[in-house]
């Protein structure tokens, strides 16, 4: 179905072929193993997550054929590949075949979205994930240039809110100083006037 719009005419009809089909799902399987083992682990990053299907696919080749855990390949790999490939054939399907005709679309544009939504549906998904990317991307930049300009060892430092607490405290010394000076005025001015009241 994905490649349908290669195939066939916008005005031909959709013949599923189920052995051409097969072939490009196994080859999807071993595309996406080489991409989850063959990705080299950079040096310093810590280990996969325990969770993740790479690491999965690692105790299933350690353990080999004889020690293989059916349970945990099945739950763990085959099961949520089969999860998002469902979902990505039932979906379009859904609207192409069940929700667009209910609309009252002409059966030119039904047929076109027969040929397409596969791509329309994919396009979509890509698009999605490459805005979260990006935007993880500029979160992770972000917070980069925040830690260079503020992060002092292990201690996150607003050099703005410090400096305006340094003022307030100057201001609160100088006044502090200023009491005291109208004080020792004030006892002096006391002081001098007892003087003069014994003289």
């Amino acid at each position: 179905m994905q490649l349908a719009p290669l195939s066939y005419a916008a005005a031909g009809a959709i013949a599923d072929c189920f052995p051409q089909d097969w072939t490009m799902g196994v080859l999807a399987l071993k595309l996406m193993h080489l991409l989850v083992m063959v990705t080299p682990r950079r040096e310093g990053r810590p280990p996969p997550d325990p969770d993740s299907i790479q690491a999965h696919f690692e105790a299933l080749q350690q353990g080999g054929l004889r020690n293989l855990d059916f349970n945990r390949a099945v739950t763990k790999i085959v099961m949520p590949v089969m999860m998002h490939l469902a979902t990505c054939l039932a979906v379009p399907f859904v609207v192409s075949r069940g929700v667009l005709p209910l609309m009252g679309l002409p059966a030119q544009a039904l047929q076109y979205a027969n040929l397409y939504a596969y791509q329309i549906f994919y396009g979509m998904v890509l698009l999605y994930k490459g805005s979260r990317r990006l935007h993880q991307w500029a979160l992770q930049l972000h917070n980069t240039i925040r830690d260079d300009k503020y992060l002092v060892g292990r201690q996150l430092n607003n050099f703005e809110l410090q400096q305006r607490q340094e003022r307030e405290q100057e201001q609160q010394r100088q006044q502090q100083q200023q009491q005291q000076r109208a004080e020792e005025e004030q006892t002096r001015l006391v002081s001098e006037q007892q003087q003069q009241q014994q003289q």
